[in-house]
């Protein structure tokens, strides 16, 4: 549930910087990991990034080193601040997964299988817009079962997003996003991919041991799709889109 924790923060320094108000912000919170509203609350009444950074730092017990922060100060880039949450989360949820017993094991390589997941995503997303190399592999996450930063860094060096293929068929889930996998195919198309082969996942080590907390995982997984989907829904007609462009970003 940690996840909330950093989702929550993103939401409000995105909103600080973008200028929005406190109902605004609120909004898009998600209170489902350690802070509660009022922590959350606590932090959007701070007027800068910096002290919003030491206060989320004391009441999640993380430091943030003073390299990101000074980094985040110098560039104001938001993505300095979560790429290092998002490394971090992954970090540490590893660091307190004991693979002792079978269903912790499964656990923990439902998690790296999931950094792989995201390490695979934010490489595509950035191979479109054109980024590749040293700029890519700065956002890598270590810790996946089978994207090391050997592989990341062929994958960040190919010319395009179909010359990644090759690199891409020693996985075991190309079979699963390969039609995504061309540069004619849009961003929500790689992106829907990797979520249904993640929802996929879920269901699959679900069924290998029920009586872990992997079925809870699962369960989470489909409700956030369920409410990204609505809130696509209900955006999308309330800003007048066609009904077809709001299809197209339904991931089902």
């Amino acid at each position: 549930l940690e996840r909330w924790d950093a989702w929550n923060l993103k939401v409000i320094l995105r909103g600080k910087s973008f200028g929005l108000d406190v109902e605004q912000m609120k909004e898009d919170l998600v209170p489902a990991g350690r802070l509660g509203l009022a922590q959350l609350e606590t932090l959007i009444g701070y007027g800068s990034e910096e002290e919003i950074l030491q206060a989320y730092g004391k009441f999640v017990e993380l430091a943030i080193p003073q390299s990101v922060l000074t980094a985040y100060g110098e560039e104001k880039n938001l993505a300095v601040i979560e790429d290092y949450l998002d490394k971090a989360y992954y970090e540490r949820l590893l660091l307190n997964v004991d693979p002792s017993s079978r269903p912790k094991r499964l656990f923990q390589d439902f998690i790296r299988n999931e950094i792989d997941i995201t390490n695979l995503e934010t490489i595509l997303k950035l191979k479109k817009e054109g980024i590749t190399g040293d700029v890519i592999l700065g956002y890598y996450i270590p810790g996946g079962a089978q994207i090391d930063k050997k592989l990341a860094t062929q994958l960040a060096n190919a010319d395009s997003v179909s010359a990644m293929a090759n690199d891409l068929a020693q996985l075991d889930f190309y079979e699963d996003i390969k039609d995504a996998l061309d540069d004619s195919k849009s961003l929500k198309d790689i992106v829907a991919a990797l979520t249904k082969y993640h929802r996929k996942q879920a269901r699959t080590f679900t069924h290998l041991y029920p009586l872990s907390v992997i079925p809870v995982i699962d369960f989470m997984i489909h409700k956030e799709t369920e409410v990204n989907n609505i809130r696509i829904i209900a955006r999308g007609i309330e800003s007048g889109l066609d009904k077809e462009i709001i299809k197209g970003l339904l991931v089902v």
